[in-house]
């Protein structure tokens, strides 16, 4: 269940606090409290893990195998400790993160409890104990922060808000984050900073004006990678649908999950499916919310996005008429625009 290798650290709230500390602003002073304080505040299971140096039983916690984005806070003092994309699945039975969302959030101590040597982390600001740290995680940093969900609280990133018309040529690509085939966080504004990207919209797996328009893509992958673009496909469907679709078609360019759709929304493409519509979709056996695993009844207008390494869409094409889709010529006619070629 890796959530990616791309940070939130972009969130406002936690680039501000990153650049007062840079800045030598006052560093805010640590929660000293009573024994008898914690224990008012915090649940008996939450005193014992984070006050006695406890261990919660593996797969029993609230967030060993949590899947939400957003950020894990100290329950103690509430300090940020960990986002949601450095999140991984370990098979440990704890919640797993391959690196703090600071260096300095964390502390580290020798314990040689158990009969057994390992490196304790704690909270740096009231000194909670939260886990430990092993040297066999994942890239890029072959860390595994083994934490108790005990000693976290969670708070989830806010949607982005909906726009009332497409994003046009000039917009800039939202804040958005989508999920891959294999369940990992897609930061969408950091992989255009990386290379031009084509963005393809479309309504899902199950659709076969879709299909046919995935699977003509493919003739204009290798070009667009010579040109140096990468080739998104974003979806409703839920990631395992997304494995369904690339096997059954034979993608090999990245198709991504819009589930929540807050990405078709920041777009300006969402729209509500009517109920005589959904009842129709039943009696095909198109089943939206086994498709998305919402019950948004939601869908995207089909569209094309080239959006430029500044984050600014140069070219854009959206038709309410699904049925109508942009010949992969044309889209590779837009790249080689922005790209200088002919």
């Amino acid at each position: 269940m890796m959530r990616g290798t791309k940070t939130l650290m972009l969130l406002a709230a936690l680039a501000t606090a990153a650049c007062a500390k840079e800045k030598g602003d006052t560093v805010e002073p640590k929660v000293m409290k009573t024994d008898a304080e914690w224990k008012a505040q915090l649940t008996p299971e939450q005193y014992r893990v984070t006050r006695q140096k406890g261990t919660e039983r593996p797969y029993a916690g609230a967030y060993w195998n949590h899947k939400e984005l957003g950020t894990y806070s100290c329950v103690c003092c509430g300090q940020a400790l960990f986002l949601s994309d450095t999140k991984f699945d370990s098979g440990c039975g704890w919640p797993s993160y391959f690196r703090p969302i600071a260096e300095d959030v964390v502390v580290e101590h020798r314990d040689t409890s158990h009969g057994m040597v390992r490196t304790e982390v704690v909270c740096s600001k009231c000194e909670a104990h939260l886990g430990h740290v092993f040297p066999d995680g994942p890239p890029p940093t072959g860390l595994r922060y083994c934490i108790n969900s005990a000693s976290l609280a969670f708070h989830p990133l806010a949607a982005p808000p909906p726009r009332e018309r497409p994003l046009a040529v000039g917009d800039a690509v939202p804040a958005v984050f989508l999920e891959t085939a294999g369940g990992e966080t897609f930061d969408l504004q950091e992989a255009s900073r990386r290379q031009p990207l084509v963005l393809i919209f479309y309504r899902g797996g199950w659709c076969p004006y879709c299909n046919a328009h995935l699977s003509r893509l493919r003739e204009i992958e290798e070009p667009l990678r010579n040109l140096g673009f990468r080739l998104l496909a974003i979806s409703p469907d839920r990631p395992d649908k997304l494995k369904e679709t690339a096997e059954k078609h034979h993608l090999a360019y990245t198709l991504l999950s819009d589930s929540s759709m807050h990405a078709a929304r920041a777009f300006g493409l969402a729209f509500a499916v009517d109920e005589d519509t959904l009842a129709k979709y039943g009696e095909y056996g198109i089943d939206l919310e086994a498709a998305s695993g919402e019950q948004h009844h939601m869908l995207p207008v089909p569209a094309v996005f080239v959006v430029g390494t500044d984050g600014i869409v140069r070219f854009a094409h959206a038709d309410p008429d699904y049925k109508v889709r942009l010949d992969p010529d044309q889209i590779l006619a837009a790249a080689r625009g922005l790209a200088g070629r002919p």
